[in-house]
């Protein structure tokens, strides 16, 4: 009880109905249960009794055959046929034996034919002899063999171009009129099994349910119907493998029920039948729509006395708390609503008035902290425009000075391709948006490695590899170009022999870009490392030109400062470096697509 009273309104509700709820399917699935086995045992009950039908009229119809193999096979005109050596004779004995098997024939609708065989293989064929389905038959099972001749039922035997199998009854015709009893011949009666077919198909009262007559090899003789040769096989495994008269098993995913009934006591034959447990489900939809029908109304009943409840306690205290969950952001720009006119509609009223007094002063707040980072932003701008200036002219100085010694060579043709390219470079560098794509960037980095590479003839080899995945991103305009400028003056030129420098870039997490540039020069020595990574660190908020490097110049400090005022400590520049080993500096800054205009 305490973890009821603990429980909130809306909840205790709840809980009171999916009680109501459990308990009513819960006494209309157990009923439904009692009732469902109290069918399915009176479907299994009947199932086997159509089976003891199949049986018994399996066992009229061998014992017909039995009783005409019997009758010919004790024929005195049959053994005299087999026995006797003049031709005459025989003639005489087999018309006798034509009467004698037509008068036989009528009380066995399903025998085709009746054949003797003697010891030696020679057939003797009667009237109404089908001469075609005997050679069939004989070249696929050897049926007149006196060797594969023994006594009883061989089934199933198929024509090759018949569905429906065939039998053979085969019976020892014996020398009665000595003592000797010799064996003389065979007897070999051939039918249709039609009949049992029939009696398979005429039993099955439901759609999917198979019945079989199996011969003691496993084989089916016949079926009611058609069925998955796969799911055959797998049933007639099941039937044989167990001595059960019924049992369950599940085959290709659906579950049967498999009966079998004993031997029959003339053959070894097997009546076997499979009934998928739907097929028992399907007895009992009336049962099932009721009970279907008798829940929906109690729910009907519980669903309209909750919703009286709910509607009128519940759902405006859960809207209440909606409301105040979705947070400041949404609640300072609306009014919660409430239609009902109780004590959850005056708690409304008072927390609508209580925001309309939060948002007024939140917006003069709001108005005041505008101001301050007005005015903070314009101070940022100022600094960062400041720094960029700073580039302009060093980064000129320098490659007129690259240019200079050009004109000492007399070069023209590559002053004049150095003079271009500086030209493209300056525009670059002052006309535009402060943001630009790397692509853009890159450009610029080629037209200056174009001037450097005039200047110096054959002195450095340069490696760019930049991902396509990156050239759309943004990035701040005339930032790689120091990098690049710092390691060919401070770190390849006063390198003896040629020089590489290469630059990379990659993105990492997709959040962060990452540009490595790295040259293999003189390098930086240890104490000057050390400094130069304390400048970077303790970076003052304000550039101040007097505090240039005396050998990198303005460059590195000036695009850590940049990267800090554009997107804050945790992003900058860092540098490698040992003496003889080359130098390699690094940059970090936020991956950021450009704005379509």
């Amino acid at each position: 009880m305490k973890f009821y009273h603990r429980l909130s309104l809306s909840h205790q509700i709840h809980l009171l109905f999916a009680i109501a709820v459990v308990m009513t399917l819960g006494i209309s699935v157990g009923f439904y249960y009692v009732t469902f086995e109290s069918l399915r045992a009176r479907e299994e009950q009947y199932m086997y009794d159509m089976m003891a039908q199949v049986a018994q009229k399996t066992e009229d119809f061998t014992a017909s055959a039995d009783y005409l193999a019997e009758a010919v096979a004790d024929a005195s005109s049959a053994v005299h046929l087999l026995r006797e050596t003049n031709k005459t004779k025989k003639w005489r004995y087999r018309q006798s034996l034509n009467r004698l098997f037509s008068d036989i024939a009528r009380s066995n609708s399903s025998v085709t034919n009746i054949v003797l065989l003697d010891t030696t293989g020679k057939v003797y064929g009667f009237n109404g002899l089908d001469y075609s389905l005997v050679n069939r038959l004989d070249s696929l099972y050897s049926l007149f063999s006196p060797d594969n001749c023994a006594d009883g039922f061989m089934a199933p035997l198929y024509a090759s171009d018949k569905d429906i199998p065939y039998y053979a009854n085969i019976r020892t015709v014996y020398d009665t009129g000595t003592y000797e009893n010799r064996k003389l011949g065979f007897c070999i009666i051939i039918g249709t099994c039609d009949p049992l077919y029939e009696a398979c198909r005429n039993t099955s009262s439901m759609g999917s349910s198979l019945f079989m007559i199996l011969n003691d090899k496993g084989e089916v003789i016949v079926r009611s119907q058609d069925a998955d040769a796969a799911a055959e096989r797998d049933i007639v495994h099941s039937l044989l493998s167990r001595g059960e008269a019924l049992f369950s098993a599940e085959i290709d995913g659906k579950k049967y029920l498999l009966s079998q009934y004993a031997p029959l006591p003339s053959t070894d034959w097997l009546i076997a039948s499979a009934v998928p447990y739907r097929e028992f489900d399907s007895g009992l939809r009336e049962f099932r729509n009721l009970a279907l029908l008798s829940v929906l109304f109690l729910l009907g009943i519980y669903l309209l006395l909750g919703h009286m409840t709910v509607s009128s306690i519940t759902v405006p205290l859960n809207r209440i708390i909606h409301f105040i969950k979705r947070g400041p952001d949404y609640t300072l720009r609306n009014h919660v609503e409430i239609e009902e006119r109780n004590e959850l509609g005056y708690l409304a009223d008072q927390i609508n008035l209580m925001l309309d007094q939060i948002s007024e002063l939140t917006d003069t707040a709001l108005r005041n902290q505008t101001r301050m980072y007005a005015i903070e932003l314009a101070h940022h701008q100022a600094r960062l425009s400041a720094l960029q200036s700073q580039i302009n002219p060093h980064f000129l100085y320098n490659t007129l000075d690259a240019i200079q010694g050009l004109t000492y060579l007399g070069r023209i043709e590559d002053i004049r391709t150095a003079v271009s390219s500086l030209s493209a470079i300056m525009r670059y560098s002052i006309k535009g948006e402060a943001m630009v794509r790397v692509s853009s960037e890159l450009l610029c980095i080629r037209k200056y490695l174009q001037i450097i590479d005039i200047r110096f003839v054959n002195r450095f080899t340069f490696h760019i590899s930049i991902p396509d995945r990156v050239m759309d991103y943004e990035m701040p305009r005339f930032l790689l170009q120091p990098l690049v400028e710092n390691a060919i003056f401070h770190g390849l030129e006063p390198k003896t022999g040629k020089g590489t420098l290469s630059l990379s870039s990659e993105l990492r997490g997709n959040s962060v870009i990452h540009f490595r540039c790295a040259d293999d020069g003189i390098g930086i020595a240890p104490e000057e490392l050390e400094r130069l990574r304390g400048r970077l660190l303790d970076a003052p908020e304000s550039p101040d030109p007097s505090l240039a490097e005396k050998y990198d110049g303005i460059g590195l400090t000036n695009i850590h400062l940049r990267l800090r005022l554009l997107y804050g400590s945790p992003y900058g520049l860092s540098i490698e470096s040992a003496p003889g080993q080359g130098t390699v500096i690094c940059l970090d800054f936020p991956a950021t697509v450009p704005e379509q205009v």
